[in-house]
């Protein structure tokens, strides 16, 4: 292969370029190689200088051959990107160290002998070889850099980075779980969490302090209640509405007149007036209930307000009803004093209902008795006080039924058997006024 230069002469400028000017053509291989002749025309200033500097011929055909053939391997072997600035720093060097050697081979003025280009280029052992595996094989800087399994290689390099980078964001977001350190997130949210739980403790305690100082005065409203005038109403509204109840099945008239005076001035004595109906016994004859839910009213008392209440209501027979809750201590739950009968009514117990129908048919035999006197009379008498023992008796047994109540499952028979009992007798006693109530009345029409 040989080389031309045209315009050897000409001083090279800045405008010089290089141009591939004609074809090339294969000639006979010479020594079994394969050979080219290529024909250039150079303008590239700095290639047409470095040229020129040699002397025409042979000298400046085996410095083109010298300098052909590195860059096509230098091309070579960068066919793949790596770190460009080593790259381009081991390149530089490596044209130094290339320069040198062909300058310590081939300058003239070193008085060293002229080589055959293809000992120095071709070959394994070539110095360019040797060059190029010192610094591109695999003890080269440049191959230890790309070596994956060199400690001090890019990869490693890559993998301490990013390893250093995983290793401080892990620390990082281990701090920030730590409880031990205080300002960690962890500890932020730690706290955040103890001030509202601490929060809701107090709120929880004052709504618990408010919910008991609710009850406490729903208690103590109650107690009020029950000592004072809002409760005694509703006692003896409960009463007015039992007693009117029972009215309408005996054909009689009841009025509530608690809240009205009588014949007495300013005198409102007397909750309810039932007056006997036209087909009673006694027709238009009064009987005068009176409630009491007020404790600290004893029997003698509860009398004494009786005879007055029949005094004010024109009565003939009272009834005096006390609360059970306030009633005095070892009083008979149901009793006949002469013309006036008291018991002991719980308004809360349906099945004390008896004990208010008892009560209004023996007022109602007794104002009979104060309209139709004789023998007849006095035998009836004796009949009632005989129910109204009977019905005594079986209230009595109504409180041991509130007891057992109270613990049914163990008492539970014993509530059966007690109510089916009471029921028969208290049915029996109120039948027998009902009978002496009726003999009355025949004994009026006789």
């Amino acid at each position: 292969m040989s080389f031309h230069c045209s315009e050897a002469n000409r001083p090279v400028t800045a405008s010089d370029s290089l141009v591939v000017m004609a074809a090339h053509s294969a000639l006979p291989a010479s020594a079994g190689r394969p050979n080219l002749e290529v024909t250039l025309k150079l303008y590239d200033p700095e290639v047409v200088q470095e040229l020129l500097q040699r002397n025409e011929g042979t000298e400046r055909d085996d410095y083109m051959r010298l300098a052909l053939r590195i860059g096509v391997l230098a091309l070579r072997l960068a066919g793949g990107q790596v770190d460009e600035k080593r790259l381009r720093e081991e390149g530089e060097r490596l044209v130094r160290d290339v320069q040198r050697e062909m300058e310590d081979y081939l300058h003239p003025e070193r008085g060293r002998l002229r080589v055959s280009m293809a000992s120095f280029v071709e070959g394994d052992r070539s110095a360019v070889a040797r060059t190029i595996t010192e610094k591109l094989g695999e003890t080269s800087p440049i191959f230890r850099l790309l070596d994956p399994k060199n400690s001090d290689g890019l990869k490693q390099q890559l993998a301490r980075s990013v390893q250093e980078i995983v290793d401080a964001h892990a620390q990082g977001i281990k701090g920030q779980l730590s409880l031990d350190q205080p300002d960690s997130a962890l500890s932020r949210l730690k706290r955040t969490m103890e001030g509202q739980v601490q929060e809701m403790q107090k709120s929880q305690t004052a709504f618990h302090t408010e919910v008991r100082e609710a009850l406490e005065g729903l208690r103590s409203a109650k107690k009020a209640n029950e000592r004072g005038t809002v409760h005694g109403l509703e006692f003896e509204a409960a009463l007015s509405e039992e007693v009117a109840r029972l009215s309408q099945g005996f054909g009689d008239v009841a009025v509530a007149t608690g809240t009205t005076t009588g014949v007495i001035k300013n005198n409102k004595t007397g909750d309810i007036v039932v007056t006997l109906g036209a087909e009673s016994a006694a027709p238009g004859v009064n009987i005068v209930w009176e409630a009491k839910q007020a404790g600290g009213v004893n029997l003698k008392m509860a009398l004494d307000e009786l005879d007055e209440a029949r005094r004010n209501r024109q009565a003939q027979v009272g009834v005096f009803v006390f609360s059970a809750k306030s009633a005095p201590q070892g009083l008979e739950p149901f009793g006949r004093y002469n013309n006036d009968v008291v018991i002991v009514w719980d308004s809360e117990d349906p099945a004390q209902s008896l004990l208010v129908r008892a009560a209004y048919s023996l007022a109602r035999a007794l104002a009979m008795r104060e309209k139709q006197q004789g023998a007849d009379t006095a035998k009836a008498l004796r009949a009632m006080d005989e129910a109204v023992q009977s019905v005594a008796r079986q209230v009595e047994h109504l409180g041991d039924l509130k007891t057992w109540a109270e613990t049914v499952q163990s008492s539970g028979k014993k509530i059966a058997d007690r109510a089916a009992k009471m029921r028969d007798d208290l049915q029996v006693a109120v039948g027998k006024m009902d009978t002496q109530l009726a003999a009355l009345r025949a004994g009026e029409e006789a």
